[in-house]
């Protein structure tokens, strides 16, 4: 799922989609069958190559209208010009709601994405891997961090105990409502695609881990 420029600089170039197989072409990487790009409509093949055809898409595509729905919410809510909240702020989300949820292709992706919008260096990859391995205890948190991971871990696992009392912490360590609107639809939507993936059994690729 990466689709900012900065997590598609943090995994570096893959050249031509089709132009070599993938490692995991020979296996079997949804529990539902993969649909073969040349069989899909034009606009759902460009879809897999902007996406450096990976496992997640390709097996979306096995519903064009699904995959068109996934991605126009998701390249909305990531894309800087249409956003309120900062990218490490929404990457934060994501890692800590997948990694509740236990979609290990969503938070493995999205460590990557926190890495890269904390700086893409040594000190904000390993960083990035100790909040995705366990926030509660991961060093260096500011308070503002620690609250924004809170609040989406509560509204992830315990909706109904999300209210105003939280609302007015996220206010207390400086997020405005507006931002805070977007903090609950960021939480809502990998809650949503945590499920998708989880569901279909969606294996990450490898390159998420190189």
């Amino acid at each position: 799922m990466l689709s900012t420029r900065t997590r598609i600089a943090a995994l570096g170039s893959l050249g031509q989609i089709y132009a070599r197989p993938s490692p995991l072409s020979a296996r079997f990487f949804s529990r539902l069958s993969i649909p073969d790009p040349q069989s899909l409509p034009k606009s759902t093949q460009q879809t897999i190559q902007a996406h450096h055809n990976d496992n997640w898409v390709r097996a979306f595509a096995l519903n064009p209208d699904t995959l068109r729905r996934f991605v126009t919410h998701y390249e909305d809510l990531f894309s800087d010009q249409t956003t309120k909240l900062q990218a490490d702020d929404r990457e934060l989300i994501a890692v800590v709601v997948s990694g509740f949820n236990g979609c290990g292709l969503c938070r493995s992706n999205h460590t990557l994405g926190l890495a890269a919008a904390l700086g893409n260096d040594n000190a904000a990859r390993l960083r990035a891997k100790n909040i995705a391995l366990d926030w509660h205890t991961a060093g260096g948190l500011s308070e503002r961090q620690k609250t924004l991971a809170s609040f989406a871990e509560l509204l992830a696992s315990r909706p109904r105990e999300a209210g105003k009392k939280e609302l007015e912490e996220l206010k207390q360590v400086g997020f405005a409502e507006d931002e805070i609107v977007e903090i609950l639809e960021v939480v809502g939507w990998f809650s949503y695609s945590n499920r998708l993936v989880i569901a279909l059994g969606i294996e990450p690729d490898d390159r998420y881990f190189q």
